[in-house]
């Protein structure tokens, strides 16, 4: 059965001026569980049709989820059909997955779920020319913002990651071809606050969380 939720239901109440100055590129998450409602109202925000003349009231994406760690959902793959989502597949070792179709990056997998902005190019291309591929760009780009600030709004944390095109493809079983992916979990550690135009905030121990990022690199390269 599809689990769907009303956008506009507990939506936060938070300025978004303030989400920004807290919002930053999460780069190491816990493997906790979240709630359903952390899944579905930042899917429901951030995928509104963006106002393009390409796409008049409607959107050129397709958005495939694989979910690892949400109360009361089979980790596995999905796709977002507004304003539900339609389980694909169940797979057990769905966070495996995640981290293998983003070039082996852990935090793939490390998210409670990983989001792929996918766009059916060859229907784009013929209808939008060579044009197409930008406006499918852009728009997976807005997205991923979104769903960013969208996340963050709720306590969470997210990061754009890059990606096995033809693999991912391949395993959500669509032609459609992904433009970027969001991972969206739980934060290990809350983000320093951004400073105001003007006034940028300076990021202690900086080095030591890349020192951090780069080790899990290595092992799991180590273990491929």
């Amino acid at each position: 059965m599809p689990i769907s939720i009303d956008s506009q239901a507990s939506a936060p109440e938070e300025p978004i001026e303030s989400v920004i100055l807290r919002r930053g590129s999460t780069r190491a998450m816990r493997h906790d569980s979240i709630s359903q409602h952390q899944l579905m109202w930042p899917l429901a925000a951030a995928t509104r049709a963006v106002a393009m003349d390409a796409t008049p009231g409607g959107t050129l994406l397709e958005h495939y989820i694989n979910a690892h760690a949400i109360d009361g959902l089979q980790p596995g793959a999905y796709r977002w059909s507004r304003p539900s989502v339609k389980l694909i597949a169940a797979n057990e070792s769905a966070r495996k997955v995640s981290a293998e179709l983003c070039l082996n990056q852990p935090l793939g997998g490390d998210s409670a779920y990983t989001v792929f902005h996918n766009a059916r190019l060859d229907p784009i291309m013929d209808a939008l020319g060579s044009r197409g591929y930008r406006v499918a760009q852009l728009e997976a780009g807005i997205v991923c913002g979104r769903l960013a600030l969208a996340a963050f709004a709720l306590g969470l944390g997210a990061s754009g990651l890059t990606f096995f095109d033809d693999l991912v493809s391949k395993y959500f079983g669509t032609s459609a071809t992904p433009m970027l992916v969001t991972a969206v979990g739980v934060p290990n550690t809350i983000p320093a606050p951004a400073g105001s135009p003007g006034a940028p905030a300076t990021l202690s121990g900086y080095h030591r969380l890349m020192d951090q990022i780069a080790f899990q690199l290595r092992r799991s390269a180590e273990l491929h």
